[in-house]
């Protein structure tokens, strides 16, 4: 199944999902590399990416905005 969450990912929705568990769960990203098998760096940007759709989602709802 191609990867419905990042374009050109080598891996499945399941191993994506289980990332998201792991950041929400404030896990280092030392650890969720060791955990997933997944490069630390690579791990980062994944993480960086969430912080970023994050950011994006409360900048758009906020009321002290509008």
């Amino acid at each position: 199944m191609a990867n419905k969450y990042q374009k050109g990912s080598h891996f499945s929705v399941r191993r994506y999902r289980e990332i998201l568990k792991l950041f929400s769960a404030d896990i280092s990203t030392s650890s969720v590399s060791n955990i997933t098998g997944i490069s630390r760096i690579t791990i980062n940007k994944i993480f960086m990416k969430f912080r970023k759709d994050i950011s994006e989602y409360c900048e758009a709802n906020s009321i002290l905005g509008r």
